[in-house]
């Protein structure tokens, strides 16, 4: 029974950040896709990175 009240409460902590971690990326993905289409010059992925 401890063992389940502490996966509980260590699941209830990864989901709590969650909806800030889905905010960071909503920020962030415009401005990836951004600078990946002003990139005229790479022709492939690996050239990108």
């Amino acid at each position: 029974m401890e063992l389940f009240f502490m996966l509980t409460m260590v699941a209830s902590l990864l989901l709590l950040p969650t909806p800030l971690l889905v905010a960071i990326g909503d920020i962030l993905m415009p401005f990836v896709l951004v600078l990946s289409f002003m990139c005229v010059r790479c022709y492939s992925f690996r050239e990108h990175l």
